[in-house]
């Protein structure tokens, strides 16, 4: 919607005669009308007008609203004017403020210069291989500080129809009736021996496994007052081994990355300088 001029002035003139009683009342210097127009806020040598604070007031605002904003930009705009006299104490130099300046420029430019490459040539996609060759190269960075073991758990209440069934499916190893009963009866489950674990778990599904038959991975059937635990252990790794893959796989897929990228930048900076050379735009001597 586009603005009015009059409704926006009649605003800013309310909210200023507002905040010119607000300057009174905190026995402040009121604010004083100048060829660029009225002084809202002084500090030293820098003053604040209130052609500078227009922005903030539309033509719909109370004054009430406008008052507010406008009173909360001058506070921040003192409070940072403030800031900037303190800085100049410590860099009062103008050599030194045009090099920090410079400094600044040149990390900026460099900034949205990788991000510019890094648009052109960056790609998440990570293939098996890769990651593989990758873990190969880092898996020493990865020595496990706690056991890990892949599994199939499933507990069930006790006198829960088709149990008995269960258990045979159980002792046969037929997984597809294993996942049917135990994603409709189980109260826990955890089917997908693809997934590492850290060996605390266990205690955490049921405290009293047979600690033998669990080294040794074979299956167990457990039974309290209320339920029975199903329970083999697929696969393990001892603390002080290298971590699995797939254990690692996220973290491992986010190093890959920033690799990546390091090297593309540091790809392109090669290009640069070849060019350079080649262009004779930079000499060594």
């Amino acid at each position: 919607m586009a603005l009015c001029p009059s409704t926006l002035d009649r605003n800013i003139s309310a909210s200023f005669f507002i905040i010119t009683l607000f300057f009174v009342s905190c026995k402040q210097q009121e604010p004083v009308p100048t060829d660029s127009g009225r002084v809202l806020a002084i500090v030293g040598d820098q003053s604040l007008y209130d052609k500078d604070i227009r922005h903030l007031i539309h033509p719909n605002t109370k004054n009430q609203d406008s008052v507010s904003l406008a009173t909360a930009f001058i506070d921040q705009w003192l409070r940072d004017q403030l800031m900037t006299r303190e800085a100049a104490k410590y860099f009062s130099s103008d050599d030194e403020i045009d090099r920090l300046v410079e400094d600044y420029q040149a990390k900026l430019l460099k900034f949205n210069l990788e991000e510019k490459i890094l648009n052109e040539r960056y790609d998440t996609l990570v293939s098996d291989d890769e990651l593989v060759a990758f873990y190969e190269q880092m898996k020493e960075q990865f020595i496990l500080k706690e056991n890990l073991f892949r599994c199939m758990y499933v507990k069930i209440e006790k006198g829960t129809q088709g149990l008995k069934d269960f258990n045979s499916n159980w002792k046969k190893d037929d997984l597809g009736s294993i996942r049917s009963f135990a994603g409709a009866f189980a109260s826990e489950s955890h089917i997908d021996t693809t997934q590492w674990k850290p060996w605390t778990e266990l205690d955490g599904w049921y405290s009293k496994w047979s600690t033998s038959r669990v080294k040794q991975k074979i299956k167990q059937r457990q039974i309290d007052s209320e339920y029975e635990y199903f329970l083999k252990i697929v696969d393990s790794v001892d603390k002080g081994a290298f971590s699995p893959l797939e254990y690692i796989r996220p973290q491992l897929y986010r190093m890959f990355l920033h690799k990546r990228k390091q090297e593309i930048i540091e790809d392109y900076k090669q290009e640069l300088y070849e060019k350079a050379l080649n262009n004779n735009i930079l000499k060594i001597s």
